[in-house]
């Protein structure tokens, strides 16, 4: 990859629509997760934590933190598409 895609990639993820509620969810079941620590709630997170989420567990360990997220994204634009129409 060259410098331009970088830019180009970069580029995307800022305007992405996607990415920004990724995000958001990610935050918010950070904020869930250490409810009642001193690390709650927080206002943001390093994007490097974006690692930790595929290797965090639920806790009946079926699934990851990323999927957990993944799914609440879906859920949250099918009801977005849904109150639309």
């Amino acid at each position: 990859m060259c410098l331009q895609d970088h830019i180009q990639a970069s580029k995307e993820l800022q305007t992405s629509p996607t990415f920004k509620l990724l995000l958001s969810v990610t935050l918010g079941l950070g904020n869930f997760v250490n409810h009642g620590s001193r690390l709650a709630p927080a206002g943001g997170f390093r994007l490097k934590t974006l690692n930790k989420l595929h290797d965090s567990k639920t806790p009946d360990a079926k699934q990851t933190m990323l999927q957990v997220c993944v799914c609440v994204c879906v859920c949250v634009r099918a009801c977005v598409r849904a109150c639309v129409r």
